[in-house]
């Protein structure tokens, strides 16, 4: 990523891109960073304002997560199950239980007619403290093969269950360990 920021630092696929990367390796505020100057370059950049939204909300910036996540909901038209995941679980974190049921209902509502990856969901009963419940759906994922399962191992939003044996499991019917 540094090479290719070295060669294009215009790209803005390239910065977001490398944000991505420092979030996933918990570098949240080089990711921020990167994530800010695509931003800058270009606000209704996709998926922008998501990756700052998630790296807010593991730094427990849950105002700013929820306005970012605010921010990619109105690029890409207001209900986007995404986005709404992360941000049903900064509203939950930050207090606002309220606000989270609401979200909640909203996702709820869309999984009645469409698909939403259970990896994501599976996040969302992490971050809700459902631990058995995110279990069930990571196992779905992976018996429909997710595509998301890829950033497992890495994704920071998993940090609070890597204890449980389930995780160390999963991980190595994956052959990541």
């Amino acid at each position: 990523m540094q090479k290719s920021y070295e060669l294009d630092p215009l790209s803005l696929a390239v910065i977001r891109n490398f944000g991505h990367v420092y979030y996933l390796i918990h570098r949240y505020d080089d990711a921020l960073e990167m994530l800010q100057r695509a931003a800058d370059l270009d606000p209704n950049f996709s998926y922008t304002h998501f990756l700052m939204g998630v790296a807010l909300v593991r730094k427990e910036d849950y105002d700013k997560a929820i306005d970012a996540f605010q921010k990619e909901r109105e690029l890409t038209g207001g209900v986007n199950p995404v986005v709404m995941v992360p941000m049903c679980a900064a509203y939950f974190r930050k207090g606002d239980h309220q606000k989270a049921e609401e979200v909640l209902a909203g996702i709820e509502e869309i999984l009645k007619h469409e698909y939403i990856s259970p990896f994501f969901l599976g996040q969302l009963y992490f971050a809700l403290g459902k631990s058995d419940e995110g279990f069930e759906l990571f196992e779905k994922a992976y018996n429909e093969r997710d595509i998301y399962l890829r950033f497992l191992k890495a994704h920071p939003i998993e940090d609070e269950v890597r204890a449980d044996p389930r995780f160390e499991d999963l991980l190595k019917r994956m052959n990541l360990i």
